[in-house]
């Protein structure tokens, strides 16, 4: 059922509350009077077609048990009496045959949170419950008081999952308030609180043994094989885990008699591209002579410093060993594969296993300490374990399937976006969602919008191939329609992921997606549709209070903010006009779809705010290329559509326009002095302003549209196959 009301009665004290919901859920009146004859009135009334599903009839509050039997006769008699008005009531249960764990962490640090969750999977766990993994923020800086106040808002979904313990990720958090509260959570429900690099009071508390981990790399490469002649690449500079690094490094060194040269410590910032560079600066000083090992203090500096070798030349571990740290996927997807040391986080999955068993809730929680130890991954990159053959092909296989469906992913997303943008009602947005959602459409996949205190907008809906959007609930004393089916035996949900949508300044709701495991790309790609869904809600209620306000505020909305483009509705506005202009009809219409190649690439290495300012580059040269000779704007994303009148069809001409839009970009002020090359992917499709119909313009312009983005789509395969 679609754009449904749904009406819980679980938890409904009195009549007044029971009236109130109706009010609301209805859009009653005001002078509605509140009582079982007004609802009569009312609901025979309807003059268009409502259907209300009914929760919780066979579990009322003891003030109501007389109420509802009269409540549900009036709903028969009115559906009899106006055919407009239909219900029906639904049954769940409260009582599940597992229990929510949750889990609270970040995405900004998504892969040591999917190890963590991996671990977690285990009989002696997903048996007794489901994993509830929410993502927050990480804002640590003093600054951002209210948007922590809005992710704490997740905190009363957490609530509402009546949680059997919680997990905290302090460190990957880092916000104090945050970690706090969902602390006292667990404390004021009686419930075992787990706090991972922060020791909390009444919590058990797990530390990382970084150091010990990290000593036991240097020792390896000092005495299993021998280099004498060492040098690190730390992190930032006064950055507590990269100067612990940097001092367990010079211990080790003067302890087995080796110098220690402050020069030969260099510093990556923890990220690929920087240690790339650092290291690069460190050869040419040095007159390209290599140490013997180069210890990293994580990771993504190793493969960094790897790849900038074996691209001048030098062999990994023949001519120089490399080490990481923290044990990610992408280390051990390298090739070579990284030498690394990992979290044991199969001990803290068995701990937390065991305390959850023993936990009485009656007795005062208690203090309790744990370290946990690093496990030495040794790979090919130190010479002990060559890459084989058969991990060759399988590192091949991941990658390329991960990239293939990131690319589908976020060109669909991309997609949804640039159509939904015009969307101004939350109705059209839920049906709009059914029909795109597709590549969800295997797995639990909901989207919820909080409308009022009391109401949940299910704007979309799966479980089980049954797909509902559009369905209001209120009163829900669940976050999920169908909880106790997924905490059931036998459902094949041992995971929910739950994100929130919002803005910067405002909280909208949240989506949610289950599944048996969670690998990388799994969570990678829910983070993505979160980004993109955020949006698209964003868009939907900006437009919805944008059609309230005067002419000047339309104005406002057909503009892009980020790139002060048009957006795709002030786009399709001004080809209406320019379509429709006498003085254009020789000219011929070419519209062009253009969008970024590496934009992913510049993200990953150099951080979005980085991409950001790529977007607005190749925006800036479109505009300048098209200025009074068309329009341009930019969809969504990195996606861009612009029109140019001309006297001839420019299809020929892809190649120059993209090669002079980029040069362009490159140009600009704010990259020219940049690493990185802006590329971009053009799709052109021509027709004469005469093919445009006097009056609707849709079909002409559909269909350049879908040829200028499928010809986009095939210049941008063609350019990766290069």
């Amino acid at each position: 059922m679609n754009n449904a009301t749904v009406i819980v009665l679980t938890g409904i004290q009195d009549q007044v509350t029971l009236h109130t919901l109706l009010k609301e859920a209805f859009g009653f009146p005001d002078y509605y009077g509140g009582n079982l004859d007004a609802l009569y009135d009312m609901l025979t009334s309807l003059s268009e077609p409502r259907h209300l599903i009914i929760y919780g009839e066979d579990d009322p509050e003891p003030g109501m048990k007389t109420y509802i039997p009269k409540f549900l006769r009036v709903l028969e008699d009115a559906a009899e009496e106006n055919p407009l008005f239909t219900f029906e009531i639904r049954h769940h249960s409260r009582i599940y045959d597992r229990k929510p764990l949750v889990v609270c962490g970040s995405w900004e640090d998504a892969e040591n949170l999917n190890m963590f969750l991996n671990n977690l999977n285990i009989p002696e766990i997903t048996s007794r419950y489901v994993v509830c993994c929410f993502s927050f923020g990480t804002n640590n800086d003093g600054k951002h008081h209210t948007r922590t106040q809005i992710e704490l808002k997740l905190a009363e979904i957490i609530m509402k999952l009546e949680p059997a313990g919680i997990i905290i990720f302090a460190e990957m958090l880092k916000a104090p308030m945050t970690c706090e509260r969902l602390a006292d959570i667990g404390h004021e429900h009686n419930i075992p609180v787990f706090m991972l690099e922060h020791d909390g009071d009444d919590c058990i508390n797990f530390k990382l043994d970084y150091t010990s981990g990290f000593r036991g790399l240097v020792r390896h490469i000092i005495e299993d094989h021998g280099i004498t002649d060492l040098m690190m690449v730390a992190g930032y500079k006064g950055n507590p885990f990269s100067e612990d690094r940097i001092k367990v490094f010079k211990e080790e060194l003067r302890a087995h008699n080796l110098p220690v040269d402050s020069n030969r410590i260099i510093y990556g910032n923890f990220w690929y591209v920087p240690a790339s560079h650092a290291l690069s600066e460190y050869l040419e000083n040095n007159g390209g002579k290599v140490p013997g090992a180069i210890i990293c203090a994580n990771d993504t500096m190793a493969m960094g410093c790897c790849d900038l070798l074996v691209s001048r030349g030098y062999r990994v571990p023949e001519d120089v060993i490399i080490t990481g740290f923290d044990g990610i996927k992408d280390a051990l997807c390298h090739f070579p594969t990284i030498t690394t040391a990992a979290p044991d986080y199969s001990e803290v999955a068995r701990l937390i296993s065991s305390t959850m068993n023993d936990w009485d809730p009656t007795q005062p929680a208690k203090t309790i300490e744990y370290t946990i130890p690093y496990k030495l991954l040794l790979k090919h990159s130190c010479g002990c374990n060559d890459t084989t053959w058969e991990e060759m092909r399988d590192i091949s296989s991941t990658l390329f399937r991960d990239n293939q469906d990131y690319f589908m992913h976020v060109h669909e997303m991309g997609r949804l976006t640039s159509t939904a943008i015009t969307i101004a009602d939350t109705k059209l947005l839920a049906a709009f969602l059914d029909q795109h959602l597709w590549l969800w459409k295997d797995q639990m996949f909901f989207v919820g919008l909080t409308e009022s205190e009391s109401c949940i907008n299910a704007i979309y809906s799966s479980w089980k191939e049954n797909y509902e959007y559009g369905n209001k609930i209120y009163n829900p004393v669940t976050i999920l329609p169908y909880l106790d089916e997924v905490l059931a035996y036998g459902s094949n949900i041992n995971f929910l992921l739950f994100s929130q949508l919002r803005s910067l300044d405002e909280a909208y709701g949240y989506l949610c997606t289950g599944s048996s495991n969670v690998p990388l790309r799994l969570q990678q790609r829910f983070e993505e549709m979160e980004s993109y869904v955020s949006s698209i809600v964003h868009s939907v209620l900006n437009n919805n209070k944008l059609m309230r306000v005067n002419r000047e505020m339309k104005a406002l909305s057909e503009m892009d903010y980020m790139t002060g483009l048009y957006n795709r509705r002030g786009f399709l506005s001004r080809v209406a006009a320019i379509v429709k202009d006498p003085r254009n009809r020789n000219k011929v219409f070419n519209y062009i779809m253009m969008d970024l190649d590496n934009l992913k690439p510049i993200n990953d290495n150099y951080g979005h705010q980085e991409g950001d300012v790529v977007i607005k580059a190749l925006a800036y040269a479109i505009q300048t290329r098209v200025h009074k000779t068309g329009i341009s704007s930019r969809f969504g994303g990195d996606e861009f559509a612009f029109v140019i009148l001309s006297d001839s069809p420019l299809d020929d001409e892809a190649d120059d326009l993209r090669h002079r839009i980029e040069e362009s970009a490159q140009n600009d002020s704010s990259i020219i002095s940049k690493p990185y090359k802006i590329l971009a992917s053009i799709g052109i499709a021509s027709c004469p302003v005469s093919d445009f119909p006097s009056g609707r313009i849709d079909s002409v312009l559909e269909r350049l549209m879908n040829a200028a983005d499928e010809r986009m789509y095939a210049d941008k395969q063609k350019r990766h196959q290069r």
